[in-house]
């Protein structure tokens, strides 16, 4: 899974539950930043917050 964020100020903050952890993990995509995970399924329930009203994202799902 790839993440870009495509603002060119603003940050989106990426958050997911870790399948099987029990946890919940958050990362900020800086404006023009990457997010590049493996082994990502449904079970994580990504969730996308942009620190204002509206942000640009492109989501690319690659695999087999």
């Amino acid at each position: 899974l790839v993440i870009k964020n495509n603002d060119t100020t603003n940050y989106v903050t990426a958050t997911f539950d870790c399948a099987g952890m029990g946890s919940t993990a958050s990362v900020r995509i800086h404006a023009g930043g990457f997010f590049v995970t493996t082994d990502f399924t449904t079970a994580e329930e990504l969730k996308l917050v942009a620190n204002t009203g509206r942000c640009e994202c492109e989501i690319f799902i690659v695999g087999t």
